[in-house]
């Protein structure tokens, strides 16, 4: 065009000035974006620190337990706290001294009896909250240190036709309660059994809310996702649930997609899936497979959810799925998987990066984290430096790679 208007004018016009130059700079944009691309979503990786912290255990007391918390009291006081399912009890511990300060435990039965717990949460040590494990029940507790059960809450609401079973709070699968003034945001723990319909999954509800003072629940509206694998079969439906940002945030453990509310009643939806995944299939729920310990181990899963408030990044957890063996037991092999991954997340849900986890060292379900970080159980039967008598964690924190 240059060529032409010399030719026949001998003069260049502004306007074809301008239009030559926005090309320019919109090819050698183009070009920019081009060789970066591949690398926007590798930006951020998880590197060990030099910091492993260790607990001194019990006697009574195993290096693996289904729900373990750090806490922060009064006067900024640091407390780890785990879950001993076998005695039905709660240990305290030191989180600077690694040392037990108290045992708190909980009668199954009787005016006081809670059944066998199965989770908990700590708004103070005067406030704890307690979940069992009975599935025929809509109750969770209030007690304190002493262990005396002083209130119970009941979430069930008889007007429907399923039961609403407050969650168990979990580090198998990050699961907690959020406090909001006067209310406890809460989510259920299993979609009843004989809710296999689509449109049944959908009746069930998502999200509740129970007021501490008055004790009346409410179930908001909220129906659950009705999930398929890439077969079109339906899949599980547990999740990891956390709060941040005024968003309830859910990472399905047989979904690529990260769910969340964000004010409304409607689920939003972004996928954040694992590169390690290939096409590796979710297991169904309505097969025989469901029963089927090898596919089981066989198959991946996600599994908790973080949030790094210093770093404002989100954690995901992930299962590849190993080959089972033989020799050993289908909960060893559950619990203890050969190989996982974290993906890596910013506040929009933006995969930012994926570590590779090495095998047979850290563990999948025994993870918290701190100000500092992310804190992953080493305590893995399958390492070789494997303590039965210290329960450790390593503190992981975040690299930029580029």
């Amino acid at each position: 065009m240059l060529r032409n208007y010399q030719k026949n004018t001998g003069v260049i016009y502004p306007c074809d000035i301008k239009f030559i130059t926005m090309k320019f700079l919109l090819i050698a944009y183009t070009i920019i974006l081009a060789g970066c691309s591949g690398k926007v979503d590798d930006l951020y990786e998880l590197a060990p620190a030099n910091k492993i912290i260790s607990f001194t255990l019990t006697s009574q007391t195993t290096c693996f337990s289904n729900c373990v918390s750090y806490f922060k009291g009064k006067q900024g006081v640091e407390y780890f706290v785990l879950q001993n399912k076998e005695l039905n009890r709660i240990e305290l511990y030191d989180f600077i001294a690694g040392k037990l300060l108290k045992v708190i435990p909980f009668s199954k039965e009787g005016p006081n009896g809670v059944s066998e717990i199965c989770g908990f949460a700590f708004k103070g040590l005067d406030s704890i909250f307690l979940f069992n494990d009975r599935t025929d029940q809509c109750y969770f507790y209030l007690t304190d240190t002493s262990g005396r059960i002083k209130r119970r809450f009941d979430t069930d609401n008889r007007s429907k036709k399923y039961f609403f079973v407050p969650r168990r709070t979990s580090s198998v699968l990050n699961t907690s309660i959020y406090f909001e003034n006067d209310s406890i945001a809460i989510v259920p723990s299993f979609i009843p059994y004989g809710f296999d319909k689509p449109e049944e999954i959908a009746n069930c509800k998502l999200l509740a809310k129970v007021n501490i003072r008055s004790g009346q629940s409410e179930i908001l509206p909220v129906p659950y996702p009705v999930l398929y694998n890439r077969r079109n079969l339906p899949v599980d439906s547990d999740f990891s649930f956390i709060k941040n940002a005024g968003k309830y945030i859910f990472a399905f453990c047989a979904s690529d997609y990260i769910y969340y509310l964000d004010g409304g009643q409607q689920l939003k939806k972004v996928e954040a899936s694992s590169r390690y995944l290939g096409g590796k299939d979710f297991i169904s729920n309505t097969t025989d497979d469901s029963w089927n310990f090898k596919k089981i181990l066989s198959s991946p899963y996600y599994s908790s959810l973080y949030f790094d408030r210093r770093n404002r990044l989100y954690y995901r957890f992930v299962r590849h799925g190993d080959n089972p063996t033989p020799e050993g037991s289908f909960k060893s092999q559950l619990i203890y998987p050969k190989e996982f991954s974290i993906i890596i997340m910013d506040e929009s849900f933006k995969v930012v990066g994926e570590t590779l986890m090495p095998k047979n060292r850290y563990m999948l379900g025994m993870s918290f984290m701190t100000d500092e970080g992310l804190y992953i159980s080493t305590s893995n039967i399958n390492a070789p430096d494997f303590d039965e008598n210290h329960l450790r964690f390593q503190l992981f924190t975040v690299k930029r790679k580029h």
